[in-house]
């Protein structure tokens, strides 16, 4: 009966320690499909907004180019990898419906733009957001100036008296015109008047896209012969004179696809880490798409250094183990038609 009581012990804890595996396997399994689950929608969000994307010399785009990486930060030259997006696109945008007046102005094209809310006084904090506002015909009639309520697509103008010769000079670009889509968040109330809180209140700005989504990094495949996976063009331009220096110096031809990489976390794994840790340690230590990362230019080089980091930095390997396996990282390409 000893030999029967020991064995049947011995039984129980195999079990035990069997079912408590299996359950954190499934845990981690639910996590994960959860987080895929979010990522998902982003992407495809994405892929709509890029596949119609505006694809001209004369427009402007508000992408990562030599000027941004090399100097000012994509977050407006504040401290912070996470980068920026904004151009003009044939999908849906926001109205002000209740505006009848200038509602039959619409001409089916946005100024859309996607961030990292960088508001450590947001419920949105280290979650990507969308914004999308629709654009008016460009002969609009407006009858509210200085409300900004019936901007249209912009082309690219110099200011009065300069000539269209000099991009330098050219102010109708998004960050000008559409300046949240360019400035760090809690971004300013730039599409109507100060004073008037019915225009405020009518006047979406930032959706929150997905609240898993902490770190968000991209880069280009050139449309070169010899297609090359770079952090911006910086040679075969389509266009010599428009060598990606500076924002209005963009010529979105010589880019082949977008590659969009993000790193992802569970919410039961985010209660662990507080928000200054996730300014200060998680989001830096994923390093921006530079010459300096291992295998630069080859695909996944990307993904293989922020795997290595988070196994290997001695920083983020203090934070709590759960958490950190928690973190999923994703990458697509996103092709441009030209």
């Amino acid at each position: 009966m000893l030999v029967a009581g020991v064995v049947l012990a011995l039984m129980v804890l195999f079990v035990t320690r069997l079912v408590n595996h299996a359950a954190i396997v499934v845990t981690q399994g639910n996590k994960h499909m959860e987080t895929e689950s979010h990522v998902r929608p982003l992407f495809d969000r994405l892929a709509l907004d890029i596949a119609q994307m505006v694809k001209r010399t004369d427009v402007s785009y508000y992408l990562k180019n030599q000027f941004q990486t090399a100097g000012a930060l994509m977050d407006n030259g504040n401290k912070g990898p996470n980068d920026w997006l904004a151009f003009y696109t044939g999908v849906p945008g926001y109205y002000n419906d209740n505006d009848t007046t200038i509602g039959r102005y619409n001409s089916r094209y946005s100024v859309v733009a996607y961030r990292v809310n960088t508001d450590t006084t947001s419920a949105s904090f280290a979650k990507v957001e969308r914004m999308a506002k629709g654009l008016f015909l460009n002969g609009a009639y407006s009858s509210s100036v200085g409300f900004n309520d019936v901007t249209p697509l912009m082309f690219l103008a110099p200011a009065p008296g300069q000539p269209y010769t000099n991009p330098d000079s050219y102010n109708t670009t998004i960050d000008n015109y559409w300046p949240a889509a360019t400035r760090p968040s809690p971004d300013p109330n730039y599409y109507c008047c100060d004073t008037c809180s019915v225009c405020k209140d009518s006047y979406q700005k930032y959706e929150l896209i997905d609240p898993q989504v902490f770190r968000f990094e991209y880069y280009y495949m050139t449309s070169a012969a010899t297609p090359a996976l770079v952090s911006y063009p910086t040679g075969s331009f389509k266009d010599p004179t428009l060598n990606w220096h500076d924002p209005n110096y963009i010529n979105i031809k010589d880019v082949a696809a977008i590659v969009v990489a993000v790193a992802a976390i569970d919410p039961q794994s985010r209660k662990l880490l507080t928000d200054d840790q996730m300014r200060t340690i998680l989001i830096p230590k994923l390093s921006d798409y530079t010459p300096s990362i291992l295998n630069y230019g080859k695909a996944g080089a990307l993904l293989a250094e922020w795997q290595n980091t988070l196994q290997n930095d001695a920083q983020i390997k203090a934070l709590p183990l759960p958490a950190r396996q928690g973190i999923r990282l994703y990458e697509r390409y996103f092709y441009l038609t030209q």
